[in-house]
């Protein structure tokens, strides 16, 4: 086997165990997850978007500003 066909068996193999992960995965609490973790991270995330469309609410607004 040559250098190239060891890579790609790697990239090929990372791909079936995304794709296994992906098959059996919970959608809804990786969706969840994700929420949670950029409105953690960067203070930006649907949920805050939504809800400070719908009903501001200045203590949000406020966190949202910064540190």
């Amino acid at each position: 086997m040559t250098a190239y066909s060891d890579a790609e068996f790697v990239i090929d193999s990372r791909m079936v165990v995304g794709f296994l992960f992906a098959s059996r995965a919970p959608v809804l609490a990786i969706a969840i997850f994700f929420e949670l973790l950029t409105g953690w991270l960067i203070r930006d995330n649907l949920a805050l978007n939504v809800l400070m469309l719908i009903w501001p609410v200045e203590a949000i607004k406020t966190w949202r500003g910064g540190l």
